[in-house]
């Protein structure tokens, strides 16, 4: 399905919950996040917490008057501060602005990315702690996001079996059967392919230069 960006092509895979673990997959405007959460003790509704983190999440990340990295992590780092202690999270979140990708990780997490005929992991989170990465995209990248469970359930090498040459929904219909199979509930991920349309020339035109002087109070 296409995004409300026209540079990109989407799709989502995500685990069917259990009574104390839930996994979402979301893109709205230019936001794409994966989660998890597993509670130990679920004394409310596993299902409410993680709308809620969700909720958090992308309130957090609105609120934030420049989208620059060190933003973005603040917002996820401001959330996830937020939680019960015996709650188990994974959150990865994506944002691309112009032809950058902006990735944070909140606890475990990945993100794969497939160009030219080859794959490989770009960013990788670690347990308890909030991790930041950025790097620029080429036309027809594939990038997929993943909670921890998600990435330890379809390691690199299973799929790259699977990416091939293969459009967006393909590949999630590919890896829909893997996740389903004995799922824990915390199994999500969103593919995207990057389709670079914007020309150079009005990439021009709106200049880094122009956004710095803007915001100078």
């Amino acid at each position: 399905s296409y995004s409300m960006n026209a540079n990109i092509l989407l799709s989502k895979i995500v685990a069917n919950p259990t009574d104390n673990t839930w996994s979402q997959a979301y893109s709205t405007l230019n936001l794409y996040v994966v989660l998890s959460i597993e509670s130990q003790t679920p004394e409310h509704s596993i299902v409410t917490s993680g709308k809620e983190l969700l909720e958090r999440i992308q309130r957090e990340y609105f609120s934030q008057d420049e989208k620059n990295l060190a933003n973005i992590k603040k917002s996820v780092g401001k959330t996830v501060e937020s939680l019960e202690t015996n709650d188990s999270i994974s959150v990865v979140l994506a944002t691309i602005s112009e032809n950058v990708l902006y990735i944070v990780i909140a606890s475990k997490g990945e993100v794969v990315l497939k160009r030219n005929g080859k794959i490989g992991i770009i960013a990788a989170g670690e347990e308890g702690k909030i991790v930041a990465f950025s790097g620029e995209l080429a036309a027809d990248d594939v990038i997929i996001i993943e909670t921890g469970d998600f990435s330890n359930k379809v390691p690199v090498s299973k799929l790259s079996e699977i990416l091939d040459d293969l459009g967006v929904s393909e590949i999630s219909e590919s890896l829909a059967p893997l996740i389903h199979e004995g799922a824990l509930g915390t199994e999500a991920a969103i593919v995207i392919q990057y389709k670079n349309t914007v020309t150079e020339e009005s990439r021009d035109k709106t200049g880094e230069e122009k956004g710095e002087d803007e915001s100078i109070e």
